[in-house]
This record gives C-alpha cells, sequence and structure tokens, in this order.
C-alpha cells in the first residue's frame, strides 16, 4: 500500500496543498503543524514537551547547507568511499559499506525489508564529522541536559539515517525516556504514534496477539498487516486502547518532535535522508532521570554531581524524587563501591547495542529497534552463491556483488570474534590452572610443615624418655574419653 499513498504525497507537495488533514488511502492525517519561526521556545516546551503531544515543525531545516549537500549526487561525490555503519554484532562490532555501495545495495535492489544506514557517530566519523556544519538543532533542543557529560560519557543520542523505499523501525519508544527530534532532508516518512498509558504495553502495540504463524514483525509488514488488523479490532471494541493514536506523513523538510514515552514506527514511502537526535531538556528531566538512574547507575551519579555544578534546581529535584523513592545512588550502594574502578562501556562500546538492547521501552541506550544486528542482515539478504553467479541484467549483478561484499564483511566479523571468544577461552584455562598450581603448592607446603612438626615431636619424645611416652599415652586416654562422650 505505499504506492498509492507516495502518489498522493507527491501531488500535494507539487500543488503545495494544505498537509493538515490531508486524506490518504488508508487514514486521514491527524498531527498538528506549526511554523518554526512563530513558535516560541517558552511556548514549544509548555505545551508539547509537558503537554506531551507530538507535532510537526515546519521551515527548521530551511536554511541548513544540509538541504543541498545531502542530497545523494553531492552524498556520493563528498563521501562515496567512506564506510558507514548499517548493522552490528551482538559484541559490539559495527558493520559497515562505503556509501557508494549502499546507495548501489538500496537503487538496484528489491528486499522486503531493507537495511538501514544508521550512522550513530558522526562526530567520530573521520571523513563524514564535516556534516555536523550541515545542520543546526532546532532552538528547541539545542539546551540538552546530557551535554553537562563529555560527549564520550553520553548515550548514543544523534543518528545520520539514510532508508530506501520499505525500510523503517518497528514501533517502539525512545531510550531513557528521551524526547526526539527528527529531520527529513528528502523523501517521505509514515509515521505512527501512540500515547503511553497503563494498558498500552510492548506486546499490545507490536500485535504479538494478532500475528500469524510465521510472521516477523519487520516494519514494512507491521504497516502492511498487522496494524491494520490492530486498528479493526480497536474499532470494534467499545473501550479501545488507541483513542489518540496519531497517524501522519513527513515531508522534506518537516521536523517531527516525538515526547518521551510515545510508541511510534517509521516506513519509509520513498529513499529518506534525515538526521535525528534524542534530547533531555527540562520539560522531561522527571521522566528521563527515572530512567537513567535505573538503566545507567554510574552515568546517572556522573550526571547528578554535573546537576549540582550547573543547574542546581534540577539537582534538588532528582534529589527529592530519590528520596520520594527511597531510591540509594550507585556511588552510596556498598556491593557496588568496589565496582568503582572497572571501566564503563563507553558510547561507542555501548552504542549501537541493541533496539535494543531493547529499544527504550526497556530503558536501554540505543534504539536497536532500527538498528539490526548482522544475524538478522544475514537472514535478510540473499547469498551470492546461490543468487548472484549467473546473473545477467547490469542492475542486479551490481546488487549482487554488494550483498556479496556485505556477507564477506559479516564473515569477517565472525570469524575475529570467534578468535576473540577463543582467546579469552585461552586466558581463562590459563587462569585456572594457575588456581590450581598455587592451590596445589600451598598444600604440598603445608603438609611438609604438618610432617616436620611431626618430626620435631617425635625428636622431643626421645629425648625425654618415658617422660613423654607417658604424656602420649594420658592424651590418648583423653581422645578415647571424648570420642566415647
Amino acid at each position: 500500500m505505499l504506492e498509492p499513498t507516495l502518489r498522493v504525497c507527491e501531488e500535494i507537495y507539487k500543488s503545495g496543498a494544505p498537509r493538515d488533514g490531508a486524506v490518504y488511502p488508508e487514514f486521514t492525517d491527524g498531527i498538528e503543524r506549526v511554523q518554526y519561526k512563530q513558535l516560541s521556545e517558552d511556548d514549544f516546551i509548555k505545551k508539547y514537551e509537558y503537554g506531551s503531544m507530538p507535532v510537526i515543525i515546519q521551515g527548521v531545516a530551511d536554511k541548513w547547507p544540509g538541504m543541498k549537500e545531502w542530497q545523494i549526487g553531492r552524498l556520493l561525490d563528498r563521501f562515496g568511499k567512506s564506510k558507514f555503519k548499517i548493522g552490528e554484532s551482538d559484541s559490539g562490532r559495527k558493520l559497515k559499506v562505503t556509501l557508494k555501495q549502499y546507495l548501489e545495495y538500496s537503487f538496484f535492489g528489491r528486499d522486503d525489508s531493507p537495511l538501514y544506514l544508521f550512522e550513530s557517530s558522526l562526530e567520530e566519523h573521520p571523513e563524514a564529522h564535516v556534516m555536523q556544519k550541515d545542520y543546526t538543532q532546532p532552538k528547541y533542543f539545542r539546551d540538552n541536559l546530557y551535554d553537562f557529560l563529555p560527549e564520550e560519557d553520553q548515550p548514543p543520542h544523534r543518528w545520520f539515517l539514510i532508508g530506501p523505499k520499505r525500510s523503517g523501525s518497528e514501533i517502539h519508544q525512545d531510550p531513557l525516556g528521551t524526547s526526539a527530534w527528527n529531520t527529513s532532508v528528502q523523501g517521505y516518512k509514515r509515521w505512527i504514534l501512540i500515547p503511553p498509558a497503563p494498558k498500552i504495553y510492548k506486546r499490545f502495540v507490536r500485535g504479538k496477539h494478532l500475528m500469524n504463524k510465521g510472521e516477523d514483525d519487520e516494519a514494512i509488514h507491521y504497516f502492511d498487516f498487522i496494524f491494520p488488523r490492530l486498528k479493526r479490532m480497536e474499532h470494534l471494541n467499545p473501550e479501545g486502547r488507541l483513542p489518540q493514536m496519531i497517524e501522519c506523513i513527513q515531508y522534506p523538510g518537516e521536523t517531527m518532535f516525538v515526547p518521551g514515552g510515545w510508541w511510534h514506527a517509521v516506513i519509509n514511502l520513498n529513499t529518506t535522508i534525515a538526521v535525528t537526535q534524542n534530547v533531555c531538556n527540562s520539560g522531561n528531566f522527571a521522566r528521563v532521570w527515572l530512567a537513567t538512574r535505573k538503566g545507567r547507575k554510574r552515568l546517572a551519579y556522573r550526571w547528578l554531581g554535573q546537576l549540582f555544578r550547573k543547574e542546581f534546581g534540577l539537582f534538588q529535584l532528582a534529589v527529592a524524587m530519590n528520596k520520594r523513592d527511597n531510591w540509594v545512588m550507585w556511588e552510596s550502594r556498598p556491593r557496588l563501591k568496589a565496582a568503582r574502578l572497572k571501566p564503563e562501556r563507553t558510547k561507542s562500546e555501548s552504542s549501537n547495542t541493541s533496539q535494543s538492547s531493547s529499544t527504550s521501552s526497556d530503558s536501554s541506550d540505543v534504539s536497536s529497534d532500527d538498528e539490526k544486528t548482522i544475524e538478522a542482515i544475514q537472514n535478510a539478504i540473499p547469498d551470492f552463491e546461490s543468487f548472484g553467479r549467473n546473473i545477467i541484467n547490469k542492475s542486479k549483478r551490481r546488487y549482487a556483488l554488494v550483498i556479496h561484499e556485505i556477507n564477506l564483511e559479516i564473515k569477517a566479523i565472525k570469524a575475529k570474534e570467534k578468535e576473540e571468544r577463543k582467546e579469552l577461552q585461552r586466558k581463562a584455562e590459563k587462569g585456572k590452572a594457575r588456581s590450581r598450581s598455587q592451590s596445589s603448592s600451598s598444600e604440598e607446603d603445608s603438609s611438609s610443615d604438618s610432617s616436620g612438626g611431626s618430626k620435631n615431636k617425635t625428636n622431643s619424645m626421645q629425648f625425654s624418655g618415658g617422660e613423654a611416652s607417658s604424656e602420649r599415652s594420658k592424651s590418648s586416654s583423653v581422645i578415647r574419653i571424648r570420642k566415647t562422650d
């Protein structure tokens, strides 16, 4: 059902027709739109952050260099040979391909659920770090309270995205209770947004109870099959749980705001290029603090220290919440004090941990619903040996060659991880052998000590003659008496 919706989007975009309340084949656009220049920071915080209401902001990217610099041709010229992340292993090792390879995969491939380019560390990228100059954060999100921490200590929070048609993210919440903004530079995105509520839990919104055997929860499948079933069931139920659900389209140049805690899913109607960031500000601090102190204990302790120095009012609020909940901070827990010197995983190590890691709904660090593990990628793409060798069509063969490169990269990652596991196992075995050796030598020392003592005893008995013999006889009697007791 993507094609009919895409055609309507293109007609509206070209004609300049109103987007509010626009009617699409499967739904009516139900989100509010506001103009960036007309909405002050205070009004935004009060109405949308405190009010927990999604909104599309128009005009944020009007003056961004990225509106031109991030078009496909320019990106290829600037970064065609640079490598970007498309997935990662369970241990956090990143799977990367060149931008040229990824775009060939996107244009020539026909995967049902294509891979997303999901670069989470632009600031650390050897070539693409200059892309940070191509956009500016919207004024509502510049006071990010996580910025009190050094960049390397912050949870993963900024991503550059390229997604072909049919790619997207399954329904999830953003990590640690943070809110998020997402600006689409190119392409159309369809959104589903469901507010947090007591009866709105993960299994329900993902439609697990409505899935047939063999079905998966990939984004395209969710939008085409699972979500329509969920809507039909809710419409038949007079006490349905989705009264405030929002469906909408995000157009090029528009910025979507998603308040913390809102469930949301996205599908790309065509090739999209976007930037997104998770933020913590005064409007959502209470919610983020609760999630951070539980999900990132050491980070919360360091963050609290920075709040004491730089935002004392919020420091007092955090302390008051801890007192209310009888919450003991990491530094104050005796069993954790011993771990203070143990290094915590940095952002680059934890990033791109899993969807996961579950997505924000479980207070994880990264929204892995958008990122795929290398196992999922390997299962999703065809094997070159059976697919690529006999292809004559030039475009399909280019796609097959990219798939081949991805498979080779995955095999290399797995081989490295296998070798690392073996090395860890060898070290563990050496440690055990060393422990056994130390244990046996200590036993030998103690036995030699005891044998030496008995020899000395015998000698002293010989020198003392019958007196010693008499004492031994007495002590034996005492021992026997005690045994009979």
